[in-house]
């Protein structure tokens, strides 16, 4: 009609502002996440497995075993379903892949599966050949199966790779694996290492030393030793735990494979008391948390006492 207007075009929905769809993630962006969850699942299950007196630990470990091995296979699945993955991709899902047979090879450590945990730490060299975690596993099941000329290699291998690191002396994983060097030349004293063993220039010895002994607080005991290299040990039953000193009075360890699982240590020498706090990560779901004491005072163990607790297990 006369005088009428004619509307306005109207722009395509996809170029209309803010309503352009975000790119789809690519195959191999997909698989690290899945196998990211089931990862941070398998870690959950490790978590509760290890904390002492767990009575379930031998379940939970199981199935923080099965959820790495079935992460893995998210991967693997992509990589040889995609082999045209750009350089970059392949490298990342191959070295997830590597850190999942790593963590398995831990948890079949725990279990005492022992050519398992060989098979699955070589898998992770094979991904990865610097991944000191992965040599350490292997060495440690090679020792379970007695196979200690092949331990030894392992280890010197991976002493090799610290001392040309250019701070192997100041490392705690360098301490860790000299202890478990020592721990083979007792077995194999005529073993020569490639390397020479850290210099002891502990700062606040004594207070490190009076740390050493059995301590008890309500509910439970631990042990603290100090290694001849000078690397400071905590034990519980079954968890071990590196301690770094972060301070004159205060010290600091991660539970081995579980990330942000810490223990807080702080000497009090007046009392002659140890105040420890068991931190878990951040975000763990509340089913997941610890329910024993996160804080605690511990007291020292006399000699005699510890010494008897200790022979009355044997009876």
């Amino acid at each position: 009609e006369a005088g009428s207007r004619a509307p306005c075009p109207r722009a395509p929905a996809d170029s209309r502002r803010g309503e352009v769809e975000a790119p789809r993630p690519s195959a191999a962006q997909e698989a690290l996440a899945r196998a990211e969850a089931l990862r941070q699942r398998g870690n959950d299950a490790c978590r509760q497995g290890q904390l002492p007196g767990n009575a379930e630990c031998l379940r939970q470990m199981a199935g923080a075993r099965a959820l790495y091995a079935e992460a893995a296979q998210v991967l693997s699945e992509v990589l040889e379903a995609t082999p045209e993955f750009a350089p970059h991709e392949a490298e990342e899902l191959r070295s997830q892949r590597g850190v999942l047979y790593a963590n398995e090879a831990q948890v079949c450590l725990t279990l005492e599966d022992w050519h398992e945990a060989c098979r699955l730490a070589e898998l992770a060299l094979r991904e990865d050949p610097a991944n000191l975690k992965a040599r350490y596993r292997l060495a440690r099941a090679r020792v379970g199966l007695g196979e200690w000329q092949r331990a030894a290699a392992e280890i010197d291998e991976s002493l090799r790779q610290l001392a040309g690191s250019g701070s192997a002396g100041a490392s705690a994983v360098h301490l860790e694996f000299w202890r478990f060097a020592e721990e083979v030349s007792q077995v194999l004293p005529t073993w020569q290492w490639s390397c020479a063993r850290p210099m002891d220039k502990r700062v606040d010895a004594d207070y490190e030393g009076r740390l050493v002994g059995t301590w008890e607080y309500d509910g439970g005991r631990y042990d603290i030793r100090l290694e001849p290299w000078g690397a400071l040990v905590f034990q519980e039953e079954s968890v071990k735990i590196d301690l770094l000193r972060k301070g004159k009075l205060r010290w600091r360890g991660e539970l081995e494979l579980v990330s942000g699982m810490v223990l807080s240590l702080s000497y009090e020498p007046g009392s002659d008391v140890i105040l420890a706090e068991f931190a878990p990560p951040p975000g763990l779901p509340p089913e997941h948390r610890w329910r024993g004491p996160h804080r605690f005072t511990s007291r020292r163990v006399a000699a005699g006492r510890a010494a008897d607790a200790a022979g009355g297990h044997g009876g």
